[in-house]
């Protein structure tokens, strides 16, 4: 859990060109139930047609599963991407990519055994004079998960 401490000051208007006056503070002392997650670290490097790409680690938390990349390409490929964790749960593709790393939607946190990050291609950002093929894979990583 964590606990946290509001503290509130709120500025009372009175009647018009006259000002204001602040009442307060006003402070609110809580804790919420707080679940950090594991960090699995992986630093496993697979290349495939070439192109070489790291899989740093894997974050599970109860609200999501990130899945954080390493790629040596410079036009920062998209990855078509799909993760399998233990106990036949498996996600077709990430919900969300951006630079810090792919994420699926759910509560892995009970998961155990072997997982699978599977990509099975690489499409670039649309720039000029690029042709925004996409580059086959696949590129695939196992870890555990504790």
């Amino acid at each position: 859990e964590i606990h946290l401490k509001l503290k509130i000051d709120v500025e009372e208007r009175t009647a018009l060109g006259e000002g204001s006056r602040t009442v307060g503070p006003f402070v609110l002392s809580f804790t919420l139930p707080f679940n950090s997650g594991k960090a699995i670290e992986v630093n496993q490097t697979v290349e495939a047609n070439g192109i070489p790409i790291t899989l740093q680690k894997v974050v599970i938390s109860p609200w999501v599963t990130q899945v954080v990349l390493q790629f040596k390409e410079t036009n920062h490929p998209v990855p078509i991407i799909s993760l399998e964790l233990p106990m036949g749960n498996q996600d077709s593709k990430a919900f969300v990519s951006s630079p810090s790393g792919q994420y699926f939607l759910g509560d892995n946190t009970e998961k155990h055994g072997e997982g699978t990050v599977i990509i099975s291609e690489l499409v670039s950002k649309p720039s000029p004079g690029n042709d925004n093929n996409p580059i086959s894979g696949p590129w695939v990583f196992h870890f555990k998960v504790p």
